[in-house]
């Protein structure tokens, strides 16, 4: 498929599209940006949902349970499942889509995708591949991260409600909580509250938790196997929503998200010319044997850079 006829069978919902357009971003196809900058205009409808929590709490169990609500109500939906990478192969380990296997239908679009060493439990491309299924027609996307460290707070960069999934005994665990991902939630949810101790869970975590930008973050139980406290998940999911759409919560989370991005952009243009540098070396020496200091190292590779930098960019 050419670039325009992708991009029209992206906007009409083609799954069997949207799932070659990942790829190709994934795999830095040529002209991709011209391709996403064509998409682009029809962004900004979908509503982001983050899951993320440690290994084995029943994250996977709980989006089935998310997704055949919300299938219900008759949404379309994306659902990107990142899964640590081989370090063979650079594939996704676990394989998500597996685990939601039941879930699939022409409604739900659902991709496993790896962080290929990305930071924070999520993979580089996600900013664009969660552009790709908004503007893709689906309603609601479910972004799911692995569980690599409680302090990894990335994905709250990305989503307008982000869950944070546990489970009763991860009492010592929530002290690690408490300057990670605990400040950044917006709803805990205590899944295979079926367990002995799950009350005592719940006490630990609301003396730990701090309101979020003025909204009380709530703590729902949920037996995820059996679809015990999905509804009153649910509930909350959209109390939260109506709190970001009354307070112009949402316009502030998506500004704050494009400024991060175009940061993160300039910074990675910035290093790509630099890096490449041949004198790159001999500065970082002279740092290493203190003649310079590395912000002054910093000012003479801008400095020498500038015009390269610009003459590089696009003109707009």
């Amino acid at each position: 498929m050419n670039g325009i006829e992708i991009v029209n069978k992206v906007l009409s919902g083609d799954n069997r599209a949207i799932a070659k357009l990942i790829s190709n971003i994934e795999n830095q196809a040529p002209n991709i940006d011209e391709v996403l900058m064509k998409l682009y205009p029809h962004t900004g409808n979908a509503y982001v949902i983050g899951v993320t929590g440690a290994t084995g709490v029943g994250k996977s169990t709980l989006i089935n349970g998310l997704i055949n609500h919300y299938k219900s109500q008759g949404l379309r939906l994306g659902v990107i499942c990142i899964d640590p990478s081989s370090p063979i192969t650079g594939g996704a380990i676990l394989g998500d889509r597996l685990r939601l296997v039941n879930s699939i239908d022409e409604r739900v679009f659902i991709r496993s995708m790896t962080t290929r060493g990305y930071k924070g439990g999520i993979t580089k491309s996600l900013r664009d591949v969660i552009r790709v299924l908004d503007a893709s027609g689906k309603e609601l996307i479910i972004i799911e991260t692995i569980g690599v460290s409680q302090v990894d707070v990335e994905i709250a960069n990305y989503v307008d409600t982000l869950l944070l999934v546990v489970m009763p005994y991860m009492g010592d665990e929530i002290q690690l909580m408490k300057a990670g991902l605990l400040e950044v939630a917006d709803i805990v949810v205590i899944n295979k509250a079926d367990l002995t101790n799950s009350e005592d869970m719940v006490l630990a975590i609301k003396e730990n938790l701090n309101s979020n930008n003025g909204w009380e973050v709530p703590v729902i139980k949920t037996v995820a196997i059996n679809g015990f406290g999905i509804p009153e998940l649910i509930n909350k999911i959209n109390e939260h929503k109506n709190y970001l759409l009354t307070t112009n919560g949402i316009e502030k989370k998506r500004k704050d998200r494009i400024k991060e991005e175009i940061l993160e952009e300039i910074f990675n243009i910035v290093k790509q010319n630099i890096v490449g540098d041949e004198k790159f070396d001999e500065i970082v020496k002279k740092v290493f044997e203190k003649e310079i200091t590395p912000h002054f190292a910093a000012q003479l590779l801008i400095k020498k850079h500038k015009f390269l930098i610009f003459n590089n960019c696009v003109d707009v």
